[in-house]
């Protein structure tokens, strides 16, 4: 098996992080789940940076991931959410 990860790094704004919580809860975990491969994921945030770290079992699924994520299916604008960087990393070492 060769998982692969998506990173990605957000910025948040603040006023809005009651929404943002209940987006990530309610719908961007559901369906990151949901995704073909996915094996685990971890999202950090602070008042305004935010960053995803998810596990996929190969490469092609954290790309079709990525694509989807582009997409912007949970409505990051009206959120307050702004993407600053999306990386599929396929070299992933476990601690």
């Amino acid at each position: 098996m060769s998982e692969c990860a998506f990173v990605a790094v957000w910025s948040m704004d603040p006023a809005k992080s009651a929404e943002q919580e209940a987006g990530l809860h309610e719908t961007i975990v559901p369906l990151t789940k949901a995704q073909p491969g996915f094996i685990e994921g971890l999202w950090a945030r602070d008042d305004t940076d935010a960053i995803a770290c998810i596990v996929f079992d190969t490469e092609e699924h954290a790309r079709a991931f990525m694509g989807l994520v582009q997409t912007d299916p949970g409505g990051r604008g009206p959120a307050g959410v702004s993407n600053r960087s999306m990386h599929v990393l396929p070299r992933l070492t476990r601690a």
